[in-house]
């Protein structure tokens, strides 16, 4: 005996049809509903599409200072080819029966945010279930999923203005805010590294934009927790290079393991002693990562790993996640920019972004950078809080000096002034302040008499 079929619930979709078209009543009745709801409203929120098109075209027609009404509305409809489909003219004039008031209006609004929210999870869910079954990269999928949730409380953000006399008192009251150097005391005293900001480092390849990075995240250590994105660099070499900036031993000997017994004690007893601190350094060397995933891992290492800032080594290697986009390079830097510039604000997080500047700086005679050597796009100068330009004499010059000095030009400084700053860079030790200045012994390699570390440094 066979059982009976089983009937499956049919659940309808999240809606609210009558709040639609209040609203829409209201903001064809009269032109002071506008102020009261705009910033909330967006076309996407209206569940039918009719209801949907009139939006849009009422809207337009406000932005641009036109007069929206029963009359102007249909009349665009019409001009488009869409007044038939909407429901004729007969449908736009029913809208505006029974709004007698506007007074609920950014009520009625939140109604339709909220319904807009659970259509959002139910097609975030299914898409989700789908691709479970389906994708290779469960990693990847819990990324998107993630930052599609996330993007949906942009929606319950207060839309209130806020008075500039709201905590002036905190300019003098408050505690210190979350203000970090960069371990660079000539750089430090022109600019800060400030939360919720980008921060650019540029130069040529081989300059030392790595050297630089790492310093700067390494030397955050000392105040917490910090994440380093890393797409160009393994792990193995970031950890070498802040082997190498610790114990003065060369960085491609450590990182080729070709060290003496001695250098290898060295190392070995170099990384016993900033265990703690190494712990607090984060890194994902993912390739071509996207400001969407950097998103979510940063949001997410904000809440498990309680980190203090982040860093990307660097824009150039990054992918905005979408194949049309990635075949135009100055596409692709300025939506990876853009992306960032929006993580920062969003985790309330500085961060530290390292570039490329393009080949122009090798036609002249000085080499120094410029903000015009920003490659590819404008966007870098325009979304960065400081944009400094990295310079070395040695990277030039035929046989290259153990010690050299790195030049930090800071072009653009949105708190603060502009200038060069000055500080001793040792590119075999991935070092950037005082040099070791080491000795070499057949028997023992490489020593370094002053036993100077990063440690040392006020922070």
């Amino acid at each position: 005996m066979s059982s009976a079929p089983k009937l499956q619930l049919v659940r309808a979709t999240p809606s609210a049809p009558e709040v639609e078209r209040a609203v829409l009543g209201a903001l064809l009745l009269t032109g002071e509903a506008w102020p009261k709801c705009v910033d909330l409203l967006h076309a996407e929120l209206f569940h039918d599409e009719p209801n949907r098109q009139i939006y849009r075209i009422a809207h337009e027609l406000w932005s641009k200072g036109g007069a929206v009404d029963i009359l102007t509305v249909s009349a665009r409809l019409r001009s488009e080819g869409l007044l038939d489909s909407v429901g004729g003219a007969l449908y736009v004039s029913q809208l505006i029966n029974g709004v007698n008031s506007t007074a609920n209006l950014e009520y009625h609004a939140r109604i339709l945010i909220e319904c807009h929210i659970q259509r959002r999870l139910i097609a975030i869910g299914s898409g989700a279930t789908e691709s479970a079954y389906t994708t290779a990269d469960a990693l990847s999928l819990l990324d998107t999923v993630s930052a599609s949730v996330s993007d949906l409380y942009a929606y319950t953000q207060p839309t209130s203005l806020i008075s500039a006399a709201d905590g002036v008192t905190d300019l003098t009251d408050a505690k210190p805010g979350s203000f970090y150097t960069f371990g660079i005391p000539e750089l430090d005293a022109l600019a800060t590294f400030q939360p919720g900001l980008p921060h650019v480092l540029a130069g040529r390849p081989g300059i030392g934009k790595s050297i630089v990075s790492v310093h700067v995240m390494w030397h955050l250590t000392q105040a917490g927790n910090v994440l380093l994105f890393s797409p160009e660099m393994t792990v193995k070499q970031v950890q070498a290079r802040i082997v190498a900036s610790e114990c003065g031993v060369p960085y491609s000997t450590i990182l080729r393991a070709t060290m003496s017994e001695q250098e290898r004690d060295m190392v070995a007893s170099c990384i016993i002693r900033i265990g703690d601190r190494l712990e607090r350094l984060k890194i994902d060397p993912s390739s071509g990562i996207t400001p969407e995933q950097i998103r979510v891992r940063t949001e997410r290492a904000l809440k498990t790993s309680d980190v203090i800032a982040f860093g990307v080594d660097h824009l150039h290697k990054m992918s905005s996640g979408d194949r049309r986009v990635d075949r135009e390079e100055t596409a692709r830097v300025s939506q990876c920019m853009e992306g960032l510039t929006e993580v920062a604000k969003r985790t309330n997080l500085p961060a530290l972004v390292a570039c490329q500047l393009n080949r122009q700086v090798e036609s002249r005679t000085d080499k120094r950078p410029k903000l015009s050597d920003l490659k590819q796009t404008g966007k870098i100068e325009e979304d960065a809080a400081l944009v400094v330009l990295l310079y070395r004499d040695g990277y030039y010059q035929e046989h290259p000096p153990m010690d050299d000095r790195m030049e930090l030009a800071v072009g653009k400084n949105r708190d603060g002034a502009t200038g060069t700053a000055f500080c001793p860079c040792t590119p075999a030790f991935n070092r950037m302040g005082v040099p070791f200045t080491p000795s070499f012994n057949p028997r023992k390699g490489f020593h370094n008499p002053d036993n100077r570390n990063s440690d040392e440094a006020p922070f």
